[in-house]
């Protein structure tokens, strides 16, 4: 895992944790947390609209670090953990794993473009379309694997590719509702973090917002 559980609780808060621990054992059948209940139980609750199949599918992935087929509460803290509060390199690394479908530490041109026609992040689909054609023409240029190194030096030049920027848009969406208040009913996302805010790990940011509002 890219966060082991004492590292997420940590992040999160404990009370945070509790309250996740509580809805996990809600959607959870002993102990374990289906794809199923995952997408529309989870995912669906925080984006306030349904989310498509493939990609709730890979999110899964991602976040079943030990490809069983479920999650433990462990996985699911620990990788809420990253979504909330992960470190920029953090985030990536879970892009990553998403992304890596038959992980085997390499992303190819069709990982990539699996995923992509899956996103539907609010902008006209020719603009979402060209934004991700030129994404996996930059990633692919020398050979058709990507390791994360690669990967990573591109996304931190690229922050506002819909490849990247719904990581950021999930972290808004679960500091909503770990706030206790409603999702996104209509499934907007609020306003889109500017590509420097998204080089800051999430404390930082609310940091620098609380400074901004105190002038």
């Amino acid at each position: 895992p890219i966060l082991d559980y004492e590292e997420a609780r940590q992040r999160l808060g404990y009370a945070q944790v509790a309250k996740i621990e509580e809805g996990f054992a809600r959607l959870a059948v002993k102990g374990r947390l289906s794809r199923s209940e995952f997408h529309t139980g989870f995912l669906n609750s925080i984006a306030g609209a349904p989310v498509p199949e493939a990609f709730a599918s890979a999110l899964f992935d991602g976040f079943d670090t030990k490809a069983t087929g479920h999650l433990t509460v462990k996985e699911f803290v620990g990788s809420l953990a990253v979504l909330r509060f992960g470190r920029p390199e953090e985030k990536l690394r879970l892009l990553f794993s998403v992304y890596d479908a038959d992980r085997d530490q390499r992303l190819s041109d069709r990982d990539l473009a699996r995923f992509a026609h899956a996103l539907e992040d609010g902008r006209a689909a020719e603009t979402r379309e060209r934004a991700v054609e030129n994404a996996l023409k930059a990633l692919t240029a020398a050979g058709n694997s990507v390791g994360f190194e690669r990967f990573a030096a591109w996304a931190q030049k690229n922050m506002d590719s819909p490849l990247i920027d719904w990581v950021f848009d999930m972290e808004q969406r679960l500091a909503v509702e770990l706030r206790g208040t409603r999702p996104f009913s209509d499934g907007a996302a609020s306003e889109r973090m500017r590509p420097i805010e998204r080089s800051m790990s999430a404390t930082h940011r609310e940091d620098c917002n609380e400074l901004v509002a105190l002038q």
